[in-house]
């Protein structure tokens, strides 16, 4: 080495440990030093980066950007990848100040070996520049990193690879791994189908529903095994993605259980029934796994369930009649109704172990309607253990099941009445339900006790008499017939008894001697039809010419035609002397 040489070495390593100097002016004295000498030592200048600390790596990056030469580019590009956050701001003003002409196209080309902490801080840097003049293909990263991603759909097929590669890279980004599955299924290109069959997968439903949506495009048969897979995937959108793409790559199901699958995943219910048991255990694992399930989809499915009637659902059924949603308690309710005696055994069972009353008294009710007889043992069992509340339910539903057995307890609950007036009034509603005409002196007596008794009782134990159809009941029916509270239930009940002995009465309330409102009126022409003969034939013929009012006269018409009569006038003569007579 020349004495010339060996003094600029020298010169160059004071300059250099300069910029590390904890003085102001010796560092900005060192960097003008370096510019001075620039053009003899390039190399040197760009080799002596791993060498110095941060505040000389800082320095370092302001005297690159003032240099103008290529040679710093590569330097600085290296800089914005590494950890201090100081020198990678120096670093992008270096080569902003730099000028695109030097760095655009070795900046654009690091991008392709870059994570996102480099493309954040190569933004920093192109985003100053005006890339125009610059191809599109050459862009694909700084596009990626933009989230310009419609801009790699128009470069093509080039993009596919730079596209696979950020899908990894953002792999914990949800909403860019979105985009870039978008992007790639309007590319339509199957390099893409591994990765995106992986996506399947993915934690959030939007990505696999766009996952979805992008097999669908690129239309790759591959795709169809994952894809049905995914009809049981737990969000309903994803379903109804992967059936709009399994039909545009003309799937067809090849047995029961996969069409119940898709069907299911379609939301079309009514074939799902029509398949019958194979559909089952699938609504069930919606029911009782899906992420995101509207009102409405769990009422079809509980009430597919109740329709299709395999026992194995009862379970998840009554689960159902916990809900705060009374729109699917109500389902539950109907659905295990349908289900009928085979779930009685689970009702029952779920009915001794339950502590919470609303559920309790649904299990009763469904009992009730489901009208098993086997039922209303255990029924008798709580019957006199129960709050007054579920006491009264399982009185309407013995009634229901016509238990013959539950008369006499329903009968102790009328002359006990401690359990409140709606436990009565139920116990009477059973009572005739059940038909049993020992409960008819009672209920008679019950009626005329007064005080305890309220309007809407009298009318719920006029209704049972007329149930019972006993004679026994017709004179406390007529007592009663012009109780504005029961009047109209003791009409009806005459009719449906159908003694000749409560014709008079019924022909007073009908033509109006006897007070009544328009409705019992025309009751009591119903109830005179029902105790029909040739008396009652000639008594409404006759009242023809008494009953003023169109209405009431329009339906002893309707019952004399009913009753096979002539009202022409040709059998006028007949039904007059029968009146007389």
């Amino acid at each position: 080495m020349g004495i010339k040489d060996w003094l600029l070495d020298k010169k160059f390593k004071q300059l250099i440990k300069g910029l590390e100097s904890s003085s102001l002016e010796v560092q900005k004295k060192s960097a003008l030093g370096l510019l001075e000498i620039k053009d003899q030592i390039m190399d040197e200048l760009v080799e002596s980066y791993d060498k110095l600390r941060g505040t000389g790596k800082k320095n370092l990056m302001v005297v690159l950007g003032k240099t103008y030469d290529e040679r710093a580019v590569k330097l600085l590009i290296k800089a914005l990848k590494g950890s201090d956050a100081l020198v990678r701001d120096k670093a992008v003003e270096s080569l902003v100040a730099l000028g695109k002409e030097l760095f655009a196209h070795h900046l654009l080309a690091a991008m392709k070996e870059g994570n996102r902490g480099f493309y954040n801080e190569a933004l920093k840097v192109l985003n100053n520049m005006d890339l125009s003049d610059i191809s599109k293909g050459e862009k694909i990263y700084y596009f990626i990193a933009k989230d310009e991603y419609h801009e790699c759909i128009d470069i093509g097929s080039p993009a596919v690879e730079p596209l696979l590669q950020a899908l990894e890279e953002y792999k914990e980004d949800s909403d860019r791994k979105r985009s870039i599955v978008i992007a790639l299924g309007k590319l339509g290109d199957s390099r893409a189908l591994p990765q995106l069959i992986g996506l399947l997968k993915d934690q959030d439903k939007y990505v696999r529903e766009r996952t979805v949506e992008a097999l669908r495009l690129i239309g790759d048969r591959k795709a169809v095994p994952p894809l049905i897979d995914m009809l049981e995937d737990g969000n309903a959108w994803v379903r109804k993605a992967v059936v709009k793409a399994l039909d545009e790559l003309c799937w067809v199901p090849e047995d029961k259980y996969t069409e119940a699958r898709y069907q299911l995943a379609k939301k079309n219910y009514k074939k799902c029934i029509e398949i019958g048991k194979p559909s089952v255990n699938l609504m069930i694992d919606i029911l009782q796994n899906a992420e995101d399930q509207d009102i409405e989809t769990i009422e079809e499915l509980i009430k597919a369930l109740g329709k299709i009637g395999d026992v194995k659902c009862t379970g998840v059924l009554i689960s159902y009649l916990k809900d705060d949603n009374n729109n699917i308690r109500n389902a539950a309710i109907r659905a295990l109704t349908d289900l009928g005696p085979v779930a009685s055994s689970f009702i029952l069972k779920e009915l001794n172990e339950s502590k919470d009353e609303k559920t309790k008294d649904a299990l009763v009710g469904i009992l009730g309607e489901i009208g098993d007889e086997q039922s209303a043992v255990t029924l008798l069992e709580l019957l006199p253990r129960e709050k007054a509340s579920i006491k009264a339910s399982i009185a309407a539903a013995l009634g229901k099941i016509k238990c013959r057995d539950a008369v006499e307890p329903l009968l102790h609950i009328l002359r006990d009445k401690s359990g409140g007036r709606q436990v009565v009034e139920n116990a009477i509603v059973a009572l005739g339900e059940i038909g049993d005409d020992r409960a008819v002196v009672p209920l008679i007596e019950l009626m005329k006790e007064g005080q305890y008794l309220m309007g809407k009782v009298k009318n719920i134990i006029a209704r049972a008499l007329g149930k019972i159809g006993d004679e026994r009941a017709v004179d406390t029916l007529i007592d009663n017939i012009q109780d504005r509270n029961c009047s109209l239930s003791c009409i009806d009940s005459l009719g449906i008894i159908a003694s000749p002995e409560s014709a008079e009465a019924l022909y007073l309330i009908m033509v109006g001697e006897i007070d009544g409102t328009m409705d019992c009126r025309l009751a009591a022409v119903r109830s005179l039809e029902k105790i029909g003969g040739e008396e009652i034939q000639a008594i409404l013929y006759a009242s023809l010419e008494e009953i003023k009012d169109e209405k009431v006269k329009k339906e002893v018409v309707k019952s004399l035609t009913n009753l096979g009569v002539d009202v022409t006038g040709k059998q006028s003569g007949k039904f007059r002397r029968k009146l007389g007579g």
